[in-house]
Formats: structure tokens, C-alpha cells, sequence
């Protein structure tokens, strides 16, 4: 009997939390601080930290990007900021946009 894939719960809950830094390169609501990633003096991520949770969560971020991108009126010409700092997640495909 084949073995169940087990879900990361995980995942989706940081994504949530980075979903802005990798957008814009700032955390607007403070998802960042609440999480405890940041302390309340910082204003960014130490780089480390970022370029780690971009390599776990910047496929699924990018897939919800680009789906949100095909909905907009005007999408962004410019690529996540995430992407641009940091390149592809993971090493794979590059973002359509950049």
C-alpha cells in the first residue's frame, strides 16, 4: 500500500507571514514582528533569515503571485522584491515577469 504524503501545515502559515516582505521588501502589518522573526526595534529581516524562508515558501509564493497578478487590471512590472533580491527559489524556473 502506497505511503500517504504527509501535508506541512507549516507552509502555509509562513507564507502567510512573509507574503509581504517577498512582495515589497517591507512587512506593512507587522506579520513579521508578531511571528517573533524581527524584534520590535528592527525594520527588516536579517538577510539569512529572509534568503532561508524564500527558499522554502518562494515557489508557492510566486504561484499565488503570478495568479494574483492575472487578476489585476494594471499587474506590476516589476518583479517581487524577494525574486529580485534573491533570485529564483530554489534555483528553479525564473518568475514570467522579471
Amino acid at each position: 500500500m502506497p505511503v500517504r504524503r504527509k501535508i506541512d501545515r507549516h507552509r502555509p502559515a509562513e507564507l502567510a507571514v512573509w507574503r509581504d516582505w517577498f512582495a515589497w521588501g517591507h512587512d506593512y502589518f507587522s506579520h513579521l514582528l508578531d511571528a517573533g522573526i524581527v524584534a520590535e526595534h528592527q525594520q527588516q529581516p536579517d538577510e539569512a533569515t529572509a534568503r532561508a524562508a524564500w527558499q522554502r515558501c518562494g515557489e508557492a509564493f510566486l504561484a499565488e503571485y503570478a495568479a494574483e497578478q492575472a487578476r489585476e487590471c494594471y499587474p506590476s512590472e516589476e518583479p517581487p522584491h524577494a525574486l529580485a533580491v534573491f533570485g529564483p527559489p530554489n534555483g528553479r524556473r525564473r518568475y514570467a515577469g522579471s
